[in-house]
């Protein structure tokens, strides 16, 4: 008769495996969502951003200025935090469908760009997680809009 081996340990090997897939999915739903929620703010400063803007030009202001300022108060500011990487504001816009268009002057566009702090994703991925998010604004003062 034969002797079958003792087959001990195996579920500690199991377990240990099942843990580290659990704790990677974890992670990836942690990071996952700080960089979304990182992204919606910087695309709620740059809407704000851009529509501050459009109100300041409309008014005859500095509208570089006022878009500044709005992307600060939501807590863009590149001259205090070192996450926040640029607050672009121009016009007319770089990107499509703004660009080709005949009234593309009249566009104003943020641009934010700043990088989001991972809590597990460095361990496997050692580059920065950055977001870039765009904000466009149309100005038109209401005599050109009224027939």
């Amino acid at each position: 008769m034969k002797k079958v081996p003792r087959q001990q340990g195996q579920v500690i090997v199991i377990l240990a495996i099942g843990l580290i897939g659990l704790l990677a999915f974890a992670a990836l739903a942690i990071d996952g969502g700080m960089v979304y929620s990182h992204r919606r703010q910087a695309q709620n400063a740059a809407d704000a951003a851009a529509m501050a803007a459009a109100l300041a030009k409309v008014k005859g202001k500095d509208w570089q200025t006022a878009a500044q300022s709005q992307a600060i108060a939501n807590g863009f500011d590149v001259a205090n935090d070192p996450k926040v990487i640029a607050v672009d504001v121009i016009s007319p816009p770089e990107i499509e469908p703004f660009k080709s268009d005949p009234d593309r002057d009249q566009y104003i566009q943020v641009t934010i760009t700043s990088e989001v702090e991972s809590s597990f994703l460095h361990v496997v991925f050692p580059g920065v997680l950055r977001n870039t998010v765009v904000g466009v604004s149309l100005v038109r003062h209401w005599s050109r809009i009224a027939p």
